[in-house]
């Protein structure tokens, strides 16, 4: 699902479905916490929870250049998001 599409989505999405959406954001490209709360739709307060929880489950990591601290899919999320790519399409 591309940016756009949940942006316009008004229904209240899962915490499996975001933590998706977080994930496939970072497949293409690192991205900085204003940028996944811009294109995901999300407030600030809930976007860094987020990003902390998969930061400590080994799904994102973290990475800073200077002021710019910017996300990057793991490994590890990479096999999570497939894992539920799986089964959202069974």
């Amino acid at each position: 699902m591309a940016y756009s599409e949940f942006r316009r989505s008004k229904k209240r999405r899962s915490r499996f479905d975001l933590t998706a959406a977080i994930l496939k954001a970072l497949m293409s490209e690192s991205l900085t916490a204003y940028q996944m709360i811009f294109h995901l739709n999300l407030n600030a307060k809930r976007a860094n929870k987020y990003l902390e929880e998969l930061r400590q489950k080994g799904l994102v990591e973290l990475r800073r250049d200077g002021k710019i601290s910017t996300y990057v899919i793991t490994p590890k999320g990479i096999d999570w998001l497939n894992d539920y790519l799986k089964l959202i399409h069974e």
